[in-house]
């Protein structure tokens, strides 16, 4: 007698089992869709090396109002180009050559701040 020989319940149990370990068809389905395709030229400009001043546009193009993390804003990266330019640019052409962040750039860390000068003494 086979592993799923026997008794109803043994068949269920088997047929559960197997199931679990199927490989299932039920992502989405991309056929039939339409995608442009970019030629060469148009590959090889995308994966070009980016330019400092790009970098300094693409910052320069950003809402001052609007914060990368909870202590750092875009403005800081604005009034402070020339200060922050070297490292930033280090920065994206490391990501450009490895495909990869550092993982200390996604380090969070949580602090309180007081927001009342009295309580600053």
């Amino acid at each position: 007698m086979g592993a799923c020989g026997g008794g109803r319940s043994r068949r269920g149990n088997c047929r559960f089992y197997k199931r679990l370990f199927e490989v299932a068809d039920w992502g989405p389905k991309l056929g039939g869709l339409g995608f442009s395709h970019i030629g060469r030229e148009e590959s090889e400009w995308l994966e070009r090396a980016i330019q400092e001043e790009e970098l300094k546009r693409a910052v320069e193009g950003c809402a001052s109002n609007k914060a990368l993390a909870p202590d750092v804003s875009t403005d800081f990266f604005k009034h402070c180009w020339n200060m922050v330019r070297s490292d930033l640019m280090d920065t994206v052409v490391d990501f450009q050559e490895s495909g990869e962040f550092e993982k200390s750039l996604n380090a969070s860390f949580v602090v309180i701040t007081p927001k009342r000068e009295e309580h600053c003494a």
